[in-house]
Order: structure tokens, then C-alpha cells, then sequence
């Protein structure tokens, strides 16, 4: 019993977080997700912009829903230790927002089902009665500027921050001076 109350509490205390660019699995900031459950590969329920800008090639998603693309990305659970370190990383709040929007989890390969290349007849059935994409939809914490610079929006807007985008991506820690704020955030708003 005390397992039990200990696994729900522990649950409890888990958040899901969406994530787009540097954070994704095999990026250069993915070790701020360290002791964070992979859920899955999802992709945003609304488009939305995903720029990559600055001098940096910081990935940005801006939030003007039904702009850009459904965004591609990586859905994980993680602590509250794990959320405060995203929180510093993304400069919230003041910077990056944290929100949360819904996302519509990938279905996994067939050949990573538990070793059961067939699936599930029952998880098949359960599927069809309720919607296979209501199924898979989840609310995820997600970053993005919401006090943007409006010539952002004509940047290119890509669906997903590939591992391309990264060959000229530098993290924060090597930037020899920080992106200026007004490049990207607009203080009026």
C-alpha cells in the first residue's frame, strides 16, 4: 500500500512538457530533461509559427494559433526539479511563456508495442469506439513568446527544428553576448 501511495503521489507531481527544438532527444539541450520520461513523438493540435532566428538559430514558437505549421516535437514527463530548470533555461516567466495546449501523441511503431507486432485486438477496438485521435490527445506544458517582435512572423516558419538546424545553433552557455531582448521580445504588448 505504501508503493502505491508513493507511485500516485509521485505521479501527481509529474508534468507533461511538449518540446520542439534544442530539448529534443539527440540535441545539444537535451541533458535539461535528465531524470525525465520519454512519452513519445506528438505534434501541436493547432498550427502555430516555429521560427528559427537570431544570430543564435534559436528555435522560437510564437503564439498566433492557426499561423505556420502542426508542429512536430517530443512529449516528456518530468518533475518539479525538472520543470524549474526548463523554467531558468527558457527564461520564464519574461521571456519564453509556459502554457499548456493539447498535442496528439504519435502511435508507436508496431515493432515497438511491447513485442507485439500485431498489437493490441482489445487497444484496436477501445481505439475505434473512441476516436483514434481523441485517443491520443493530451495536455502538455509547452514555451513560446508570446510578446513577440512582429517581424518574426516573417521568417521562415518550419514544422520541425531539425537536427540540421542545430549545426548552427549556439547554446546559451557559448553565446559570447545574450540574444538582445528587443530582438525578439516587444515590450508593449
Amino acid at each position: 500500500f505504501t508503493t502505491l501511495l508513493y507511485t500516485i503521489k509521485f505521479e501527481l507531481l509529474m508534468y507533461s512538457v511538449f518540446v520542439y527544438g534544442t530539448l529534443k532527444k539527440g540535441f545539444p539541450n537535451h541533458r535539461y530533461l535528465a531524470d525525465s520520461s520519454f512519452v513519445g513523438k506528438a505534434r501541436l493540435t493547432t498550427k502555430y509559427p516555429l521560427i528559427v532566428a537570431t544570430k543564435y538559430y534559436v528555435p522560437y514558437l510564437l503564439q498566433v494559433p492557426g499561423t505556420g505549421h502542426l508542429v512536430k516535437g517530443e512529449v516528456y514527463r518530468v518533475t518539479d526539479e525538472v520543470l524549474q530548470r526548463l523554467d531558468e533555461l527558457e527564461g520564464y516567466p519574461g521571456y519564453y511563456n509556459r502554457v499548456k495546449v493539447p498535442v496528439y501523441l504519435e502511435e508507436e511503431e508496431e515493432e515497438e508495442r511491447d513485442g507485439n507486432m500485431n498489437g493490441d485486438r482489445k487497444e484496436k477496438d477501445r481505439k475505434d469506439v473512441m476516436g483514434e485521435e481523441e485517443e491520443r490527445k493530451e495536455e502538455c506544458f509547452v514555451y513560446l513568446i508570446d510578446r513577440y517582435q512582429d517581424e518574426l512572423l516573417q521568417e521562415e516558419m518550419v514544422s520541425e527544428y531539425t537536427i540540421q538546424h542545430t549545426q548552427q545553433y549556439i547554446a546559451p552557455d557559448q553565446r559570447p553576448d545574450p540574444v538582445p531582448r528587443e530582438q525578439v521580445i516587444d515590450s508593449s504588448k
